[in-house]
């Protein structure tokens, strides 16, 4: 099969035989397919800002003119054609523009059978608009034995390529690690190599660690401007890096005081925050604020906001229990709302109205209420998932109004979560386990590249926030109490 290189990475050519189709549609189907003209253009946003973009839609042999607004670093899809057999005839008819003109679905485009697993590969064509069936000129047969009777052009808005990652060991570092974050830099060149950099914090007992590499952990540098700042006897606790700020929760070894560090030039100098006295257990940034969450264990759910990430304001609500302390919070990925977890199942949802902070109780499915959750994690717009003690995992596809529980592989704490909803992982004990497109969309055990074994419990991920929606999917970050730094990528990429 011949090679093409395509969003910076070396893969398979698109072409007419070798994909199977997936559609999202509450459930997902798969079927075989044939794609002929696969024509996707290279419209790229590498500004910071969205951008209008303007650009034809050619229909039944006319063309009507679209406008749309490009994210940064977003790829502008084009139009294509499918073929497909008769199974699929009607399964395409509900969702053709002749009954739904602004139905739009997601088609995933998954390679059979490549030559080498390591370029197992699909294209994911985002709102895909499909107009109605129509018969082919003359049926043709795939690899696979299914002929080809019907054809519809399509139109995508976005094309995202996902990978078959794989799980690196990339370092080790000397003490045990507690969190991890992808650093947030505005993307000037979008063609310029990412993932490549990252902080860690950590600590032996002895010494309050903020470690930071800016070439995938070839070389790090201890920050220690920001432990010298907190108590003595701190812990971090989580940690987020945009820029050249750092901010790091803290608490100490009793678990009954804690805080914030904060550094605007990348650990050259810090401040501690001037009035949390509890716990911190997970920071971060929404519309603007830093915020934070934590508490005492069995005292009070505590969040906070900050303008300046030192004097912070706490939120009263009645949705924060008095007995719970919030453990891990992530930031819907479109940046309208804060999900929270922490004690004995207690979860929230955190939104502005008007300006000001408001929570509301989420209720997780199964009985939760002596099972701690653990981690939380926005896998895309309105879809979060839950991860916590016992293997417990729970997902939401509405914003956490309704929820399911899709079958994992453990039965240990799951205390990491990373990726999107195209890729995602989560650690357990020292197992990792993935799920993608690639893998028929259920959670299985990973392994490690190159023979390595991890031997430390995972504590700890992230995955890229900014960026293209195909380097989201691509990469990971994990790290384990005993400091061992997992990072995934594409296998194709090195």
């Amino acid at each position: 099969m011949a090679t093409t290189t395509g969003s910076g990475y070396a893969g398979p050519v698109l072409n007419n035989n070798d994909y199977s189709l997936y559609m999202q549609n509450g459930t997902i189907i798969e079927e075989t397919l044939r794609l002929d003209n696969m024509m996707m253009g290279d419209v790229t946003n590498d500004n910071r800002e969205p951008i209008e973009y303007e650009y034809n839609e050619y229909i039944y042999g006319q063309n009507y003119p679209r406008k749309i607004q490009l994210r940064s670093a977003q790829k502008m899809g084009q139009t294509f054609n499918i073929g497909y057999g008769g199974s699929l005839e009607n399964k395409l008819k509900a969702y053709a523009r002749r009954n739904n003109p602004t139905c739009s679905k997601v088609l995933y485009l998954l390679v059979n059978c490549p030559a080498d697993a390591s370029y197992k590969h699909a294209y994911i064509e985002t709102e895909v608009r499909l107009s109605p069936p129509q018969r082919t000129v003359s049926a043709l047969t795939t690899e696979q034995g299914e002929v080809i009777m019907w054809e519809s052009e399509a139109y995508s808005t976005e094309e995202i390529l996902l990978w078959n990652t794989g799980n690196y060991l990339a370092t080790t570092i000397v003490e045990p690690a507690y969190g991890v974050a992808v650093r947030e830099t505005v993307c000037i060149d979008c063609d310029e190599e990412i993932f490549q950099e990252f902080a860690v914090v950590a600590t032996n007992g002895a010494s309050f660690n903020t470690y930071v590499t800016d070439n995938r952990f070839a070389s790090v540098v201890d920050k220690t401007a920001i432990g010298a700042v907190a108590p003595s006897d701190s812990i971090p606790t989580s940690v987020y890096y945009q820029e050249d700020v750092l901010l790091v929760g803290f608490r100490n070894a009793a678990g009954l005081l804690g805080g914030t560090a904060i550094s605007n030039n990348n650990g050259i100098s810090a401040t501690v925050d001037s009035n949390i006295t509890v716990p911190v257990y997970a920071v971060g940034r929404f519309d603007g604020q830093y915020v934070a969450v934590g508490g005492a264990l069995a005292g009070q759910a505590m969040f906070w906001f900050s303008n300046n990430g030192i004097a912070w304001t706490s939120v009263v609500s009645a949705s924060l229990s008095a007995t719970k302390a919030l453990f891990s919070l992530t930031i819907d990925n479109e940046g309208q709302a804060i999900y929270a977890v922490g004690e004995d199942g207690l979860a929230v949802k955190i939104f502005k109205s008007a300006g000001v902070f408001n929570i509301s109780t989420i209720t997780l499915p199964g009985s939760v209420g002596s099972t701690d959750m653990n981690v939380v994690r926005s896998l895309a717009r309105n879809h979060v998932a839950v991860g916590g003690a016992s293997g417990y995992y729970a997902e939401s596809l509405n914003a956490g109004v309704l929820w399911t529980q899709p079958s994992v592989t453990t039965t240990s704490a799951i205390t990491a979560l990373a990726g999107n909803v195209y890729n995602s992982v989560y650690g357990a004990s020292a197992t990792l386990a993935k799920r993608s497109f690639l893998e028929n969309y259920r959670y299985t055990n990973g392994i490690f590249q190159n023979g390595a074994t991890i031997s430390g419990n995972f504590v700890g991920a992230d995955s890229i926030r900014s960026g293209s929606a195909e380097d989201k999917a691509n990469h990971y970050i994990l790290v384990t109490s005993l400091g061992e730094v997992v990072i995934g990528r594409p296998q194709t990429q090195y």
